[in-house]
């Protein structure tokens, strides 16, 4: 495959097989720039190679802020804009399937979607814009709900993580200038019935993939504060949240537009967080916290001599953290690590 041109994410089911959507130039014939770019995905299989790229967003068109997600069976989806805000969504039932067509989710506002799936294959794709945020679902029959709008200001981007079992967490900011000045979640059943929203004791802005959700439906979010210590926050299964703590203080947060943070959780809810630091290199660290017992200590993950790039996490169902992840602008995968943190 060659290089990803502006943007990429690489998911992974629950026994490693990686699957990656990328924006790619549409080019012609001749290799000139055509103005256009299309989203395109592959597989790997563990141990084995790559398959070729396919495109998945149709005619080449002006797409951008493409987003993944993988299911634990390898169902799939994959959502994108097209133009200005016009959100798309492709959908993949199991690993071994092929690509659905595109389907349009939102013809207008449809900035930075956020996607999840549960075991069951069904979808929920959430935005935010200027009117607050904003979920909806898809059955895995193919079936939409109507949109479940959040009405806020100043609103920065949503965040969106679903479990195994179904539910489901959004999370957003509301912002004064630059500073966040409070947070709110808002928590989906299995049947697609969602909560009051509830403000959460989040002191900072929670990245895009600093969201989980395990399965009893019990959430945790983990963010940097100001001073670049790294906090996490829980939920309990009816949606109250608990007190936020520091799991590492000032980890010399690594600077530039590539995931920082990732939180991964599993069926019975134990805790990895994953975060990168920075001083001549970048490098991975981490902590795990099994569902009945304390957190690990901060363990290095990636070695001192590679600065990680794209990369994927994981918990399994026996508690291994697992890390996958990408060097450089060639998308050349390999399941270089797996760790156990006790």
């Amino acid at each position: 495959m060659g290089d990803p041109d502006v943007d990429r994410h690489l998911g992974q089911d629950g026994d490693g097989n990686q699957t990656v959507v990328m924006t790619e130039e549409g080019l012609s014939p001749d290799g000139d720039f055509t103005g256009t770019y299309e989203i395109m995905t592959a597989t790997r299989p563990v141990g084995g190679d790559w398959s070729p790229a396919a495109v998945v967003s149709g005619e080449p068109r002006f797409v951008s802020r493409a987003n993944l997600v993988v299911g634990r069976d390898g169902a799939a989806a994959a959502v994108w804009v097209r133009g200005v805000e016009s959100m798309f969504l492709a959908y993949r039932a199991a690993g071994t399937s092929e690509w659905g067509e595109p389907e349009r989710v939102i013809a207008r506002g449809g900035y930075a979607g956020e996607v999840g799936i549960d075991d069951a294959g069904n979808v929920v794709v959430a935005y935010a814009d200027n009117q607050g945020a904003h979920a909806r679902r898809r059955s895995a029959d193919g079936t939409w709900s109507a949109w479940r709008d959040f009405a806020a200001r100043n609103v920065g981007y949503a965040k969106l993580a679903v479990g195994p079992g179904g539910e489901a967490v959004l999370v957003w900011e509301r912002y004064r200038g630059y500073d966040v000045v409070s947070s709110w979640a808002a928590r989906m059943s299995p049947t697609g019935a969602w909560q009051t929203r509830v403000r959460i004791p989040a002191g900072g802005a929670i990245p895009r993939e600093g969201l989980a959700v395990d399965g009893r439906g019990r959430a945790v979010a983990a963010w940097w504060n100001a001073r670049h210590d790294v906090r996490v926050l829980r939920s309990r299964p009816d949606g109250s949240w608990r007190h936020p703590r520091t799991i590492a203080r000032a980890q010399q947060k690594a600077p530039g537009g590539l995931p920082d943070l990732k939180v991964a959780t599993n069926l019975r809810g134990d805790v990895f967080v994953v975060w990168l630091t920075r001083r001549d290199i970048r490098v991975m660290r981490g902590r795990l916290r099994p569902t009945d017992g304390p957190w690990s200590a901060v363990r290095r993950i990636s070695p001192a001599t590679i600065g990680p790039g794209l990369y994927a996490i994981a918990v399994g169902d026996g508690g291994e953290a697992a890390v996958t992840w990408m060097r450089g602008h060639a998308i050349e995968a390999r399941r270089l690590t797996r760790v156990t943190v006790p």
